[in-house]
Parts: structure tokens; C-alpha cells; sequence
């Protein structure tokens, strides 16, 4: 099973959301949320709390979030060309304090799945409830907590997610601590989303573009080429999810004790 990072680092992503935000007329990322989220106030025109050496690592962590923010917004809008079906399921991994649903304008009628602990939905949901923060009019939030081993094959079918169903999935980097974290919570993640389902994310600091391609090839998620985008990635599940397996099967052998022609169209 996977494991999730502390609270620390979510709270320190927040601060730099705040950070970003207060920059004047055109910032990347708005998030009037951040700086209640974030674990100390951050000056905007000197990035107080951040070494010198640390200010351009943070500039390319809002550069990533904001790319992952203009994917997801293009997706969601999108019809699924496989099934033509749209994608109203959004699984948020590992940040319990993201606040996509509420800061950025999404189309009604998704279900957001934020995974996270308890500990880091205890304090988004103080810190949002206080601002009034609402998700786009007919659209849900569901916080799935999870403890320290992470189970998603158990928690998310639990909240209402559908593995049969196309989904786009935002793995968020910056609060995992070891590669092995990013490998177990991938390989979980792919076992739930349909063929033709999307993940998004942005890469641990401590990565390489070329160790997380490799590590989601070889889980049946192709990435994509980004050329001019760095601490990012952007992959399609090529395979059929779990689920959707076993219907393949359980069709195939009813078709077999029958003796009649499937085809595998199922969904």
C-alpha cells in the first residue's frame, strides 16, 4: 500500500499559492483560499519564509500548477472520444488543502475526489468553511480520508467513484517524499481508471521526467510529449481498469457457455 505525505508539505504548497496570488493583476494561479491553508502568511513582494536559493524552485512549482490547472480544465470540457462520453469523475491524490473545485472555473456536474488524511480535510474544511468557498453550481465534493496506508481500490468505489467511467486523475508531486510513494499510489491509480481515462501531475522535486514516463509505461499509462514544459507530466490509461476487466471476462465466458460472438463492447 501507498503512503501520504505529512500535512507540512500541502500547507507549504498553499503558502506558495498565496504567494502567487498576491501578486498583483495577472497571477498565475488565483487562490483566495491559500493563505488561510498555509502554515505561516508570506510577504508578497519578498517571498518572506523562502531562502533565496529556494525562489526559483518555487517559481517553477507555480508554473507546474498552473499547467495542471489549464489541463484539467480542457479535459473536463472534453468529450471522451472512446466512449463519447464526458468525464465528470476527478480524483485529487495526495493534497488534502487543493483547492481546484473551488478556485477554478470547472463546468457543473463533476465529483471531486479528494484523497487525503484526515488531518489535512479536518484543516481544509475549517479553513474553506470559513471563507464560504462553493464548487461550480451541481457539482460534489467528496473527501475520501485515508489513513496511513493508503487503500484507494477499497476507499474510492466506498465514496461513490466508478472505475467503469472515464475519469482524469491529478497526482500531486509536490507532497510525496520517495519514489516508492509515487510508484505504489501510480500503480493503485491505474487499476482504477478506464481505458482512456487521463492523469495529470506535477513531479516530485527530487524526480526526473524520464524516471516518472518509465514508471507509468510500464503500469499501461503512455505519457504524453511536453516539449517546452518541465515538472510536469500529462498520461492516458491505455489498459482497461480493474473492473472493467473482470466484466470483460465474466461477458467472454457467459458468451462462451452460450457459443456466441463477443466483441468487448461492454461499456
Amino acid at each position: 500500500m501507498a503512503e501520504l505525505a505529512s500535512t507540512s508539505r500541502s500547507r507549504h504548497l498553499a503558502g506558495l499559492r498565496a504567494l502567487e496570488s498576491a501578486k498583483g493583476a495577472s497571477p498565475r494561479i488565483r487562490d483566495p483560499y491559500a493563505a488561510d491553508l498555509a502554515t505561516h502568511s508570506l510577504q508578497p513582494t519578498t517571498g518572506a519564509h523562502l531562502e533565496a536559493g529556494d525562489l526559483s524552485a518555487a517559481d517553477a512549482q507555480i508554473e507546474a500548477i498552473s499547467w495542471v490547472d489549464q489541463q484539467l480544465a480542457y479535459i473536463v470540457d472534453t468529450v471522451d472520444t472512446l466512449r463519447n462520453e464526458e468525464v465528470n469523475q476527478v480524483v485529487l491524490l495526495g493534497d488534502g488543502l487543493d483547492t481546484r473545485p473551488f478556485r477554478l472555473r470547472l463546468p457543473s456536474g463533476l465529483v471531486f475526489y479528494i484523497v487525503a488524511s484526515a488531518e489535512a480535510h479536518s484543516i481544509a474544511v475549517a479553513a474553506l468553511a470559513k471563507r464560504e468557498a462553493a464548487t461550480p453550481r451541481g457539482s460534489l465534493v467528496r473527501r475520501v480520508k485515508v489513513h496511513a496506508d493508503v487503500d484507494l481500490e477499497r476507499a474510492l468505489p466506498t465514496a461513490g467513484y466508478r472505475a467503469d467511467r472515464p475519469s482524469v486523475w491529478v497526482l500531486e508531486g509536490g507532497v510525496l517524499e520517495s519514489g516508492e510513494q509515487l510508484a505504489a499510489l501510480a500503480l493503485q491509480a491505474a487499476e482504477l481508471m478506464s481505458r482512456g481515462s487521463r492523469m495529470l501531475g506535477t513531479l516530485p522535486p527530487w524526480s526526473s521526467d524520464r524516471g516518472v514516463e518509465d514508471l507509468l509505461a510500464s503500469i499501461g499509462l503512455l505519457t504524453d510529449s511536453l516539449p517546452g514544459t518541465a515538472g510536469v507530466f500529462a498520461a492516458t490509461q491505455l489498459h482497461l481498469s480493474a473492473l472493467q476487466q473482470d466484466t470483460y471476462e465474466r461477458h467472454s465466458l457467459a458468451a462462451e457457455e452460450t457459443d456466441e460472438d463477443f466483441f468487448g463492447n461492454f461499456s
